[in-house]
């Protein structure tokens, strides 16, 4: 979530650390050439430039609340639905704002952003899981061979833009903008899958609000969940029955 900048950050920061409690007791900060959350009509990335980025960690490690000047966010490495983690995220929000007071009174932007790593089966190929046209394909020309690619597709919805991005046999499982020091500090890293053709599905959907809107009669609940219903029916679309299957069997 976006907001209106807050003058002093670290003064902010401690607000949060006491709005959020025992839950989120981990603090660090950086103050180097980090990564900033930007949500605009091209869609959702982390760009790096220099300001104050606060992370709260959970106890088991598996969640982080974010927060900068304008921003708050969660991530996770142990998703296990959208209820279950817009349930989590709408708490951290709540929380945060209520505790804010005078200092976040308006909403300029909602976002979610989805990382899906495909990786087929012993038996399988990649093209298994997928509906034709949406891998990068090779080019079937003097023994070429497939090193990688990517997919970029912008839509927009009724509420704001949507980005769908179909990344083949990256270097790393996240993208180059999330591959982040924080993400490898928290051990969230992902080992590359060797000697496999494998994909990263990234989507991202954004609501902007312009002029911004006033959070007295914000309604999160709803507007999460809305963002969050294409990017789950985009990804049914473009895999397959079959990777279907597989993975309700995993």
């Amino acid at each position: 979530m976006r907001f209106p900048l807050i003058p002093d950050v670290d003064s902010f920061a401690g607000i949060v650390q006491s709005a959020l409690g025992k839950e989120f007791r981990h603090r660090r900060n950086e103050k180097l050439a980090q990564l900033n959350l930007r949500i605009e009509e091209k869609g959702v990335e982390l760009v790096q430039e220099e300001v104050s980025l606060w992370q709260f960690l959970s106890e088991d490690g598996h969640w982080g609340v974010l927060v900068n000047r304008g921003m708050i966010g969660l991530h996770t490495n142990a998703y296990v639905d959208h209820k279950n983690f817009l349930d989590r995220f709408i708490s951290v929000i709540e929380r945060v704002v209520a505790a804010a007071g005078e200092s976040i009174q308006q909403v300029e932007a909602l976002a979610l952003r989805y990382l899906d790593l495909v990786k087929p089966g012993a038996d399988d190929t990649l093209e298994d899981y997928f509906q034709p046209g949406v891998l990068p394909a090779s080019v079937d020309f003097g023994g070429l061979s497939m090193l990688g690619g990517i997919q970029i597709v912008n839509l927009k919805s009724e509420l704001g833009p949507l980005k769908l991005q179909v990344i083949r046999k990256p270097d790393t499982v996240f993208p180059v903008d999330l591959h982040s020091p924080l993400v490898i500090g928290n051990d969230w890293s992902l080992k590359t899958p060797e000697d496999v053709d494998f994909a990263t599905i990234d989507t991202d959907h954004a609501m902007i609000f312009s002029p911004p809107a006033e959070l007295e009669t914000f309604d999160y609940r709803t507007k999460l969940f809305s963002l969050r219903e294409p990017i789950g029916g985009i990804f049914t679309r473009i895999t397959t029955e079959h990777a279907h299957e597989v993975w309700k069997k995993a």
